[in-house]
């Protein structure tokens, strides 16, 4: 009889918890999750035009012939740190003299999520390798002439906060429905690469300007290219799914807006952040006949050597 009780009131007691669970589930569905909503054309023109005029002055400190620290201060008083390595190792100044205005080649690098601006130039940092292999990408650019130049997205790297760092920024968004700090983060380093850019055309005149990213810098490249006329070619690698639940920085909205600019998209397959339909709807609302799609079989981390595929790019060939 005892044991028949006990039966009994573990299954009631298993009842109670899943109930428990089933109404905990509702309520944070109901008045926590995040739930869509519209931006409209009016709001975007007004979110990424903000402050457009402001031209900051970029601070050069040599790190050795061609390759300096730059720093300069955004629109919003946040200190902006990164490094810019020109393709031969001269000075700034020799380079200038020799290089007419107007006729440079800047690429723009924008790294993944959690990753700093030095992994446009190291296989490791901090002992920990640099899996996306962008500095791969860093070695192409500047061996076809271009001038590199990346700097730390917002809570990265040497922008880093200790009261708001990403694990909270993430947390916020996925868990508490909170999404203007993710929102903030991303909308702030398009800015600050708006003014970076301001501030490379203020030392080398107008410029033919690549940008480049993995991942969250994907994201960026999409929306900063569709929101800024003077970046020319886009290669996006990886741009997770990001939909209307965050609407103000979800690519979709956006890249009806690329008119005929230079785009690559890569994919994964397997891509955890971004499924093949997904991929494969983005690629096709990208507003330009001149782009490519490259797909990988892989995860959200492109397999070792994916930039080879990259070789067509930098040597112009047709797309």
């Amino acid at each position: 009889m005892k044991s028949f009780f006990g039966k009994v009131k573990l299954k009631y007691t298993i009842g109670i918890l899943a109930l428990s669970a089933a109404v905990i589930a509702l309520i944070w569905w109901q008045f926590i999750s995040l739930k869509p909503y519209q931006i409209s054309q009016t709001e975007i023109q007004d979110i990424y035009q903000r402050h457009a005029g402001y031209t900051p002055e970029i601070l050069f400190e040599e790190i050795k012939p061609g390759q300096y620290t730059i720093s300069f201060t955004s629109y919003d008083g946040d200190k902006v740190e990164g490094r810019l390595e020109l393709p031969e190792e001269v000075s700034l100044e020799q380079w200038l003299s020799e290089h007419n205005t107007g006729a440079n080649e800047i690429f723009l690098g924008v790294s993944a999520m959690g990753r700093n601006y030095l992994r446009w130039w190291q296989d490791s940092f901090q002992g920990r390798p640099t899996i996306t292999q962008v500095n791969k990408i860093g070695e192409m650019a500047l061996a076809s002439n271009n001038i590199l130049v990346a700097i730390d997205a917002r809570y990265h790297g040497t922008r880093k906060s200790e009261t708001l760092p990403l694990s909270k920024i993430m947390n916020n968004l996925n868990l508490w429905g909170k999404r203007s700090d993710y929102e903030n983060m991303v909308m702030g380093t398009i800015m600050d690469y708006k003014h970076l850019i301001s501030a490379l055309e203020a030392t080398f005149g107008k410029a033919d300007i690549t940008l480049a990213g993995y991942s969250m810098g994907a994201q960026v490249s999409l929306i900063l290219g569709a929101t800024d006329k003077r970046i020319n070619k886009i290669l996006a690698i990886v741009p997770p799914n990001v939909d209307n639940k965050v609407a103000k920085v979800a690519p979709i909205n956006f890249i009806t807006m690329l008119d005929e600019r230079r785009v690559w998209l890569l994919t994964a397959n397997g891509d955890d952040y971004a499924d093949n339909s997904e991929n494969l709807n983005l690629f096709a609302n990208i507003n330009s006949s001149n782009k490519k799609h490259l797909s990988f079989n892989s995860g959200h981390i492109l397999p070792e050597g994916y930039t080879d595929k990259l070789l067509p790019w930098f040597e112009n060939e047709a797309q």
